[in-house]
């Protein structure tokens, strides 16, 4: 009896979590240390992942919530996990403030064919978001150089090797210090949901439930 007490109350117990990598370095922190204050017996876990190998963790029992962005309708998502829509970010075209198109005004879309951008590696869901947007307005992207990571794609954009497409919550702080530019883009929509896939609450652990609650009801963090 007390060490279901002691469960139903979260005064021990985990919870592991699968995030992809934006959400995990630019967006879970806020309220990630909320909960951990609240419920300073727990012990929990971050997998920081791309967006498909977050919800491959997922289906295969190793983690018990999944954080990820970008559309889901190209994902394995499990069957019966039920999908919370958390935030809306913005993905960005940025580059070195030396590079031409820093100095240009708004480009149309066909002028983004044939160049060499910064890109994700396959499964991120920033890649497939971005993907998808080019298509919609007949532009292949090119790739200049491929890396895995978020933060290896803003180090690629601030060294001047090529534009790049990220997330605005995640070079904010470039911005402001024109250490990056933001280049507009005429008529490309891009922005993305940050969804949390979990089963039916009530076959949660009391730790996902009540981390559920604090994604749901928790002040804003920095997503914009």
């Amino acid at each position: 009896r007390a060490l279901a007490d002691s469960w139903r109350t979260l005064r021990s117990g985990s919870l592991v979590m699968a995030v992809s990598t934006t959400v995990a370095h630019w967006w879970l922190p806020d309220p990630l240390t909320r909960f951990a204050a609240r419920y300073p017996q727990l012990q929990l876990g971050v997998l920081t992942r791309n967006s498909h190998d977050a919800v491959s963790l997922l289906a295969r029992g190793e983690a018990e919530l999944a954080i990820v962005e970008g559309p889901l309708d190209e994902e394995p998502v499990p069957a019966g996990m039920v999908a919370s829509v958390l935030a809306t970010d913005v993905i960005v075209l940025a580059c070195h403030p030396a590079h031409p198109l820093a100095r240009t005004g708004p480009l149309k879309p066909a002028a983004l064919t044939g160049l060499g951008l910064v890109r994700r590696e396959p499964g991120s869901g920033t890649r497939e978001s971005v993907d998808r947007a080019l298509a919609a307005v007949d532009v292949a992207p090119a790739t200049r150089l491929e890396v895995t990571g978020v933060a290896a794609v803003v180090a690629a954009l601030k060294a001047g090797l090529a534009p790049g497409f990220v997330s605005r919550l995640a070079i904010a702080d470039d911005l402001a210090a024109d250490r990056l530019v933001e280049v507009q883009v005429e008529g490309l929509e891009l922005t993305r949901e940050f969804t949390c896939l979990s089963e039916r609450e009530e076959l949660c652990s009391p730790a996902a439930r009540a981390f559920l609650e604090e994604l749901r009801t928790g002040p804003a963090t920095g997503a914009p």
